[in-house]
């Protein structure tokens, strides 16, 4: 695909540009081109997108996000598939023993649609949706700061439906792509990004959850709120995030409330 900018003075011009750029990625992720080179394209996007985000009104940043996200788990879930189908038929199915010195409650490898109740789970990059957790952790730890070879470049990481549970991320397994946290409550929301990344962070339908997001460095990360109520977010988050909160889009003024309040807890 030929490198593109966008002129974020001009709406309509950056309206086509965009959606020609993801029409044109649209149509190699159908005819099976490399998925990493389709999410190299996309990381291109992203970034040309985040130059201009100033310029452009919050809802034409939130709709072109949002097809990039949807591209990208796209690109990424067929990838997954690829991979299964390759070796789905070579050599015989092993089944694996349970490992004697296993701790309960610690899971590496889950069915992401499976009740997870009074479990501590590992992030494993196999899967990228996580759902039904109630009462549980999910956790994740960057032990080089992003220069691992376990880091991969583009990815996405969805979790939807928590009860009384944790996300604690310690670093993140990419470092471009989107982090989306959906219908949660009563829960803790726990994300260090590290330097340099690029990654769309979107809460959307939490309630009465406690929220510290931070990225490693100067420039602020971005999140993006969606009827989202009584959220509390950490108070060193003021001056180190760009919040676009649009959970009372729609609202009268006498009907909108606060979806979120700066205070000081523990993490």
């Amino acid at each position: 695909m030929t490198p593109i900018s966008f002129d974020g003075l001009n709406l309509s011009k950056t309206s086509k540009t965009f959606n020609a750029a993801c029409d044109e990625i649209e149509h190699a992720s159908c005819k099976n081109i490399n998925p990493g080179k389709v999410k190299k394209e996309i990381d291109a996007l992203f970034s040309s997108l985040r130059l201009v985000a100033d310029q452009l009104p919050a809802y034409d940043v939130e709709k072109y996000n949002a097809r990039l996200e949807k591209l990208l788990k796209k690109v990424t879930d067929e990838g997954q598939a690829t991979k299964k189908r390759k070796f789905q038929f070579k050599g015989k199915p092993k089944v694996d023993t349970p490992a004697t010195n296993a701790t309960p409650g610690d899971v590496e490898l889950v069915d992401p649609k499976s009740k997870l109740t009074r479990q501590n789970i590992r992030y494993d990059q196999k899967i990228g949706n996580y759902q039904n957790l109630e009462d549980s952790s999910l956790s994740y730890e960057n032990e080089n700061e992003g220069l691992s070879e376990n880091i991969i470049q583009s990815s996405s990481l969805h979790v939807r439906s928590l009860l009384r549970s944790v996300i604690n991320f310690n670093g993140t397994p990419f470092n471009h792509g989107s982090i989306h946290i959906e219908n949660a409550q009563d829960s803790v929301i726990l994300l260090k990004l590290q330097a340099h990344s690029n990654i769309q962070v979107r809460l959307f339908g939490l309630h009465n959850c406690k929220v510290y997001i931070v990225r490693a460095g100067t420039e602020p990360q971005t999140i993006i709120l969606e009827n989202c109520s009584e959220c509390q977010f950490h108070s060193d988050m003021k001056n180190t995030t760009t919040i676009q909160d649009f959970s009372n889009i729609g609202k009268l003024i006498e009907e909108s409330e606060p979806s979120f309040s700066y205070v000081s807890f523990s993490t």
